[in-house]
């Protein structure tokens, strides 16, 4: 986008979530490499930590609830939170970025979340190496030997009911 045209920049966050330390700066930098008046950045990868069992998952989702939207019209704008997520390229295209070694947002799953579950798919995988949270604003780290017994003889089985279940 010319560095003169203004623009609206939203993006959606659950209160019980965290975005990446550096997702501000990639946000600005795609928007100002595009021409596109309204469009949806959504960054493809990021984790989902199970706080119950201190386990975490990297997702690649297509379609997650942590989309930015830039507009131009700044007398007319609608936000990103004026649709549902599953539904955003009904209104405006989409622009994934993957970045499979850093992801941007981080899905805090526990025991109060009311719409959040386990995302247990052929799209997510067990992240089996210790990972510090604090780039994305937590002090936690995740414990390897930790999560690979959560995921043999929890997670694992739960994949593979689901699996056989379709």
């Amino acid at each position: 986008m010319p560095s003169n045209k203004k623009v609206i920049i939203t993006s959606r966050l659950d209160n019980d979530d965290a975005l990446h330390c550096e997702f501000i700066q990639e946000v600005q930098a795609i928007a100002k490499l595009r021409v596109l008046n309204d469009f949806i950045i959504n960054f493809d990868f990021g984790y989902q930590l199970i706080t119950k069992m201190n386990f975490l998952f990297r997702i690649n989702h297509l379609s997650n609830h942590f989309l930015t939207r830039i507009e131009t019209d700044i007398k007319n704008f609608k936000t990103v939170m004026d649709f549902n997520h599953m539904k955003a390229a009904v209104h405006a295209k989409i622009e994934n970025v993957a970045m499979p070694q850093k992801p941007m947002w981080l899905e805090i799953i526990h025991e109060r979340n009311v719409s959040n579950d386990y995302s247990i798919s052929l799209k997510s995988f067990p992240v089996f190496k210790r990972v510090e949270l604090n780039e994305f604003g937590i002090n936690l780290t995740t414990k390897t030997l930790h999560s690979i017994l959560v995921f043999i003889f929890y997670l694992a089985p739960i994949r593979l009911i689901s699996i056989f279940k379709k």
